[in-house]
């Protein structure tokens, strides 16, 4: 009887993976009588051999399994070779890019053998970026078009299992047996289930690989403002500057950048660019709009908001803790409202470390990363070691004084920054060295500051103490007695070597 049973299932289930007249979907009202009805008008001489059935399709999503996982390999394999190369074609840029600067400063530190070597590495490894990305774009769209298999099915025989105990068949009873289902023939079931991959994505772009998609530094510069008829070279160092500090921050299209310290936006400029028209940039700046030489913050920033950037930028004049302290407090459960937040060239002038570690602090939990840029105080090349002195020098002055107004307020080293961002609850991540471009005219301008009468007369005026004038006056003289070994005295001088710091 148990035999009969199941016979009568298995004949059931045939005759209803071939009934042509309703597709059944699991989920939807199962029409028994009419699958019945339909069942007795058959022969059980043309229905389906069933485990043979599922044999077929067994094998056919076993081939769609193999399909997947070579494409899934050798995919990996193509993403793997990607990044491997795009990491060695960076470190070859970086070594011709400071070659370059070496030959253009015409440095007898310059190595047209180290030059060769690292222009030859690049070129190989840009070719087999080409080729890797080209084989990965190659198989995410043959892994897309790879269709699992389909079958023509009415009512699935699992159905018949979840159907209720009794069904109908031409006015007879019949009680599932589940248990006289043939063990082969119930495991085949399952097979029906294909999952498909989750599309994969193309590898993320490196910074180098934004950098070298974003326009170039002179396109960036010629948005800023600058005298008509000029070769703006100034703006373009100070850009091309910008652009190697960000060469080292994580700041891909599409960021919520926050700005502090922002200035004329030399630096908001280049973050505005990279963000793209999906990105959005933030510029904080104390200084009243009426600062600044040759054009005012207020000239400087009107100008960039009414070009092609405008509309990414949003300039706020207010202190970086007014500012913060105007946020929605952040929450654990939030995520934070800035991607990065970005203090480029501006920790010299704030008033006091304490004051700098209360920004630090007042930033965590309003930005994922903290990207920080601050002269380093090392001299690589010798005609920067007068910049190194002025700014002690001018620290030293300003440092004594109620009030300052002066480019250098507070001088603080990397070993210093990071003690204080640390103290501040931040993590270091990375930190990096960038030597400047000889246009990069920042050490002039210090020494210059520095060389003046006006300095020296502020020196006494403002240090009443003969112990602490001497000191001040013996940091000017050694400024004068570098200047003697760089050729071409103050213009003559090089910008020291600026550092890079990110923290989580």
């Amino acid at each position: 009887m148990a035999l009969k049973s199941a016979t009568v299932v298995l004949l059931f289930s045939a005759a209803a993976l071939a009934y042509p007249a309703r597709q059944f979907q699991r989920g939807n009202d199962v029409d028994f009588s009419e699958a019945s009805s339909y069942l007795v008008r058959r022969s059980s001489n043309d229905l389906y051999d069933m485990p043979d059935v599922f044999a077929r399709a067994g094998d056919k999503h076993a081939e769609y399994q193999r399909q997947v996982s070579e494409l899934r390999t050798m995919y990996q394999q193509w993403c793997d070779a990607f990044h491997d190369s795009y990491s060695t074609m960076n470190k070859a840029a970086d070594i011709l890019n400071a070659q370059v600067a070496l030959k253009l400063a015409k440095s007898p530190k310059y190595n047209a053998a180290a030059y060769n070597q690292a222009k030859a590495t690049f070129d190989h490894h840009k070719s087999q970026v080409d080729k890797a990305k080209k084989n990965c774009d190659d198989y995410t769209k043959r892994l897309a078009a790879l269709k699992p298999p389909r079958r023509k099915r009415s009512l699935d025989f699992e159905d018949l299992l979840n159907a209720e105990d009794t069904l109908t068949i031409k006015g007879r009873a019949l009680r599932r047996v589940p248990s006289t289902i043939p063990s082969n023939l119930s495991s085949a079931l399952f097979v029906f289930a294909p999952v498909m991959p989750r599309p994969l994505q193309a590898p993320p772009p490196t910074q180098s690989e934004i950098r070298m998609s974003m326009p170039s530094a002179s396109q960036i510069a010629s948005l800023s403002l600058h005298p008509p008829n000029s070769t703006n070279a100034v703006q373009l160092a100070q850009t091309e500057e910008r652009i190697a500090l960000l060469a080292h921050w994580p700041v891909p299209p599409g960021s919520t950048v926050l700005e502090l310290g922002c200035g004329q936006g030399d630096c908001t400029a280049v973050l505005a660019t990279a963000v793209g028209e999906a990105g959005r940039v933030v510029a904080v700046d104390p200084a009243p709009l009426s600062y600044g030489s040759p054009y005012t913050l207020g000239q400087a920033q009107s100008h960039l908001s009414s070009g092609p950037l405008g509309p990414r930028i949003q300039w706020v004049q207010a202190s970086p803790l007014q500012y913060l302290s105007s946020l929605p407090a952040p929450r654990p459960s939030s995520p934070a409202a800035f991607d990065v937040a970005v203090l480029a060239h501006c920790l010299f002038y704030f008033t006091s470390p304490s004051l700098i570690q209360s920004t630090f602090a007042a930033l965590k939990g309003h930005a994922k990363r903290m990207c920080v840029a601050e002269w380093s105080l090392v001299a690589s090349e010798r005609e920067a070691q007068p910049h190194v002195l002025a700014v002690l020098a001018q620290a030293a002055l300003e440092c004594r004084k109620p009030s300052s107004s002066s480019n250098v307020r507070t001088v603080l080293s990397p070993k210093r920054i990071k003690a204080l961002a640390e103290a501040a609850g931040w993590a270091l991540e990375s930190e990096a060295s960038v030597l400047p471009g000889p246009d990069v005219l920042d050490g002039q301008w210090e020494v210059s500051a520095v060389m003046s009468p006006r300095f020296e007369s502020q020196v006494g005026e403002a240090v009443k103490d003969e112990r602490e004038r001497g000191v001040v006056e013996a940091m000017r003289d050694a400024v004068a007695a570098a200047l003697e070994g760089v050729d071409g005295g103050v213009k003559g001088v090089r910008a020291m070597d600026a550092w890079v710091g990110v923290f989580v």
